[in-house]
């Protein structure tokens, strides 16, 4: 019987009920490999095992995170690691952190960590950037997921995305995939032509990264001041936006954007167009309905993230009796400042609902958050859904 075992142990085949009936009874050892085989079946084949999957340098950095912080340090971790991955100076996160610090919300120790956590993003990066450099000029060509990280400051979000689609490699940055990209948006004269809810989450997500200026100064006229100097006036053609606390329901009941003080009054004309110098050059006041060239530089504007918005304006359609004053323009042009002190302030008369666009819902970690983390926040909300655009049926009739 033993040499019959040996026989199937040596062939693998299946052990039959009889040859398991017979060896209890004779109680003979049975192999180790046939121990544990069922009747009928041949022998489990061990399963080779599977090489481990490599992490990408996010899912490293969540976990590094998880390991070592807990509650708000880990919150602001994984921002700080956000805003590494956008380019933005390590400076001015362990700025943050400091604060932070003073405020006692997380201990020293806590933002230590968070810097060292940072600094392994960095390098992360870094390594990132050298791998894309020694890859030969056609395979770069051909690599529609690898975001380009060498343009500059001021496109620090250039190529970072952090959607659904993220590439589960470390040589790789998240992207859609180009087959599912939208068509480019029209440009006339500098302003992109949006006529659709695509369009508009499109503009806002490349504005979000870029927070470039769509636009135009233009000389309309002239005035004086209220110390009877003649000024060059100017307008700005493009798009604006607006940070209001009110909901897009209050704003169409209001018929758009209307400023609180009377401009049928001389005085108060002259501030919208922040030339009346006695309150100061460049400042409006409640003259006027305020925008700004960019989102980045409205957005701290907004403390109400369940009604609040940040409004898209287009400004070629505000009415032929209408006007949007850029106070940068009218400021320089005319010599009464060095330098734009208004933070690219358009100041518009009035703002029908056929001019706004579409807005922007943020999130509150948005509203809370430091001005220069702000548009990075809502570019990720718009992967998480926390940051919502929605188009105005409204805009252009």
């Amino acid at each position: 019987m033993t040499d019959k075992i040996n026989s199937i142990n040596q062939a693998k085949t299946i052990i039959t009920n009889e040859d398991d009936q017979n060896v209890k009874k004779n109680e003979q050892h049975v192999p180790e490999n046939l121990q544990k085989a069922e009747t009928g079946k041949a022998p489990d084949i061990q399963k080779k095992e599977e090489p481990e999957k490599q992490l990408s340098l996010k899912e490293q950095t969540e976990n590094v995170i998880a390991d070592n912080l807990t509650g708000k340090a880990s919150e602001l971790a994984k921002i700080a690691s956000s805003a590494i991955r956008a380019n933005v100076p390590m400076e001015d996160i362990e700025d943050n952190l400091s604060i932070a610090v003073k405020d006692k919300v997380i201990t020293e120790a806590e933002a230590s960590k968070i810097v060292e956590i940072a600094h392994m993003v960095k390098n992360g990066i870094a390594k990132q950037i050298e791998n894309l450099n020694k890859k030969p000029e056609q395979e770069i060509k051909n690599d529609d997921k690898q975001p380009n990280f060498k343009e500059g400051r001021e496109q620090y979000l250039k190529g970072y995305e952090d959607n659904e689609n993220e590439v589960k490699n470390d040589n790789k940055q998240p992207e859609i995939k180009t087959e599912n990209k939208a068509p480019e948006i029209k440009v006339e004269n500098n302003i992109p032509k949006i006529t659709n809810k695509d369009d508009l989450i499109k503009f806002v997500k490349e504005q979000l990264k870029n927070d470039i200026v769509h636009g135009e100064g233009h000389k309309t006229g002239s005035t004086n001041d209220d110390t009877g100097n003649k000024r060059d006036l100017y307008e700005f053609k493009g798009l604006c936006f607006r940070a209001d606390n009110r909901n897009p329901n209050n704003i169409k009941k209001a018929n758009g954007f209307t400023s609180r003080n009377d401009l049928k009054n001389s005085t108060n004309m002259l501030e919208a167009q922040g030339l009346l110098t006695k309150k100061g050059i460049g400042a409006t006041g409640h003259s006027g309905v305020s925008t700004a060239m960019q989102i980045s530089k409205c957005a701290g504007c907004l403390n109400d993230g369940s009604n609040g918005r940040i409004y898209i304006i287009d400004s070629t359609k505000i009415g032929e009796n209408e006007h949007g004053y850029s106070m940068k323009h009218i400021t320089l042009e005319n010599k009464l400042k060095e330098t734009d002190e208004t933070g690219g302030e358009v100041n518009f008369t009035y703002v029908p609902p056929k001019a706004i666009v579409g807005w922007i819902k943020v999130s509150d970690s948005v509203i809370d958050a430091k001005y220069d983390l702000k548009n990075q926040l809502m570019l990720e909300g718009l992967g998480t859904g926390e940051t919502i655009v929605e188009f105005n049926e409204l805009y252009g009739k």
